[in-house]
């Protein structure tokens, strides 16, 4: 069953349904979604770097969900139908910049 946690924002407070797991529910950080999306825009971007500028493609559309836990904690998502945000990131150009973080 799924309950509502209230997740900190810079603006103000934001409340996510949440899948039932163990761990308190209380206020949580909504930081820590952002983080996971950085980390995965990041790790995509170091690999893509490391590509012969020639197979670099032109355009690059990757999607991905995440999902959040009652404990304040995030992740990547196995089913991004059943995640709380869908991460949608498009980059169009010729090659990749230098520094994709």
């Amino acid at each position: 069953m799924a309950r509502i946690v209230t997740f900190q924002a810079p603006r103000g407070t934001v409340n996510i349904e949440v899948s039932e797991e163990d761990g308190p529910s209380g206020t949580k950080n909504l930081s820590e979604v952002a983080r996971v999306v950085a980390a995965m825009v990041e790790a995509l971007g170091a690999e893509l770097n490391k590509l012969p500028e020639e197979k670099i493609p032109g355009e690059i559309l990757v999607s991905f969900g995440v999902v959040t836990f009652a404990r304040g904690s995030a992740a990547i998502s196995l089913n991004e139908e059943k995640a709380n945000f869908r991460i949608r990131f498009k980059w169009s150009g010729e090659g990749m910049p230098e520094d994709f973080s």
